[in-house]
């Protein structure tokens, strides 16, 4: 990877970057800040995790294999201190099974060594997209709850001016009202469902994409602690029920909504993991000679 070559970025990014190899932290480095982020860098997971407590960075680059902390413990332990911080992971080439545990981590993507400006390119778009419609959601739902939305029916259209971000979202995005009604449901959804906008929203309700059973298993982990935290879960795994009859496995982060003490919404976020099952299959099947395509 040759500095000076990533598009320049118009907003301004925390980055740190964690890798024990020093040439690699400076070029990565060099690339970064001429593209206009700020980055700070770390030469082992340790260092790299205090320097996230000190900076709190919107996306941290780390290499999975380092003395001491590794890159994966590094990634499970700020997902669980800050689930919206968007990691990148950096792996050799023909470590599958660690970049498959990444993704199931909640990574936002991994990216081979040797580091291609593209690859690199691709990763923070995504890290960014994910970043941003998370956290617009997030300081909007608090906006309305300080000013006392009276519902979430309420709440979920004063966000309509952001039908733009939750459109180009990469995630599927559904919101409900109190009754778990759809009255939010993007075009990731559309895609991954295959349930037409037009019949989906105001018309069905969140169960309805849920196999037979599964929606009472979703809101009990919802309301305990074991999966983030009460009325929240995060890197939880399910499945959802397309048009088409057929399961699709996904990971899900979603939080409830709350007027006055009383459940108005919930919001959720569904990640298609069938492409990291399938990896998964390839990677059991014939591991020695397993290569990533794009």
């Amino acid at each position: 990877m040759e500095a000076k070559q990533i598009p320049a970025d118009l907003s301004r990014w925390n980055i740190v970057l964690i890798d024990d190899e020093e040439d690699i932290r400076e070029v990565m480095a060099i690339a970064l800040q001429d593209a206009g982020y700020i980055v700070a860098t770390a030469a082992d997971g340790a260092a790299g995790l205090q320097l996230c407590e000190d900076t709190s960075p919107q996306i941290v680059i780390t290499d999975i294999r380092m003395p001491g902390i590794s890159g994966l413990q590094v990634l499970e332990t700020l997902k669980k201190k800050n689930p919206d911080i968007e990691v990148i992971v950096a792996t050799a080439f023909g470590e599958m099974d660690l970049a498959i545990r990444a993704l199931q981590l909640d990574a936002s993507d991994f990216i081979t060594k040797p580091i291609s400006d593209e690859a690199l390119i691709l990763a923070l778009k995504r890290a960014k997209e994910r970043f941003t419609s998370r956290k617009q959601l997030q300081d909007y739902t608090a906006l309305l709850e300080k000013e006392k939305a009276e519902t979430s029916q309420e709440l979920l259209k004063s966000i309509r001016f952001q039908r733009n971000l939750i459109e180009s979202s990469m995630d599927g995005i559904v919101g409900c009202d109190e009754r778990h009604t759809v009255v939010i449901y993007n075009h990731h959804m559309q895609q991954l469902l295959g349930f037409p906008k037009q019949e989906v929203l105001h018309k069905m309700a969140l169960k309805q994409f849920f196999p037979a059973g599964e929606m009472t298993h979703f809101m009990d982990d919802l309301s305990a602690d074991a999966y983030g935290g009460k009325n929240r879960l995060i890197i939880y795994e399910a499945h959802l029920k397309a048009q088409s009859g057929h399961a699709i496995p996904v990971q899900v982060s979603a939080s409830l909504l709350f007027d006055q003490n009383r459940e108005s919404g919930l919001v959720c976020f569904f990640r298609d993991l069938r492409e990291i099952r399938k990896l998964e299959r390839e990677f059991q099947i014939r591991p020695a000679s397993f290569t990533r395509t794009k």
